[in-house]
């Protein structure tokens, strides 16, 4: 494959996979229940070693993100390549809802990461209420409605983020 200079970085991070932690024989809505989710800590090396069999070298980072580049004529194979990746090992089935016992262990480690993040002197956004985002977390859309790490990501400095990210691990 050719590489040129100019390249187009993209990275698949856990945060990514970081509220997919359960398997799930969840059917697929075209109704093929065979395929299951491959358990999200598996997730770096899955991609890492589906997408170097499509030629693209990808490497995995301390914070367990993915991290990869193409050059900018070849972006929309990498994506594709990408997204089958994902579908072959069930990343692209939605994850099932969390029992009320995950969601509030995860919302406490939220809060933990949030108040680790003020500690290193970043603003961090408002959460919801616990109730609001314990029941959203529990739902299909598994959202917490918060991401304490939003205006430290906003900044876009890779090192600052990688930064907070090992200081303040994020929920899995």
């Amino acid at each position: 494959m050719t590489r040129s200079r100019r390249t187009l970085s993209a990275s698949v991070t856990a945060i990514a996979v970081a509220l997919a932690a359960c398997t799930t024989d969840e059917p697929e809505a075209d109704g093929d229940s065979t395929r299951t989710r491959a358990p999200a800590e598996d997730f770096a090396e899955n991609m890492k070693r589906c997408m170097g069999d499509k030629g693209w070298e990808l490497t995995i980072d301390d914070d367990g993100s993915v991290m990869g580049s193409a050059p900018v004529e070849q972006r929309d194979q990498y994506r594709n390549d990408m997204e089958a990746c994902k579908a072959e090992y069930g990343y692209d089935l939605p994850p099932p809802p969390m029992t009320r016992e995950q969601a509030e262990e995860h919302y406490a480690e939220l809060a933990d990461a949030a108040q680790c993040i003020k500690d290193l002197g970043y603003a961090v956004p408002e959460p919801p209420s616990k109730q609001a985002s314990i029941e959203s977390l529990m739902s299909e859309s598994r959202d917490p409605l918060w991401f304490p790490y939003k205006h430290v990501v906003d900044t876009k400095d890779r090192s600052e983020i990688e930064r907070v990210f090992a200081e303040c691990p994020q929920p899995e």
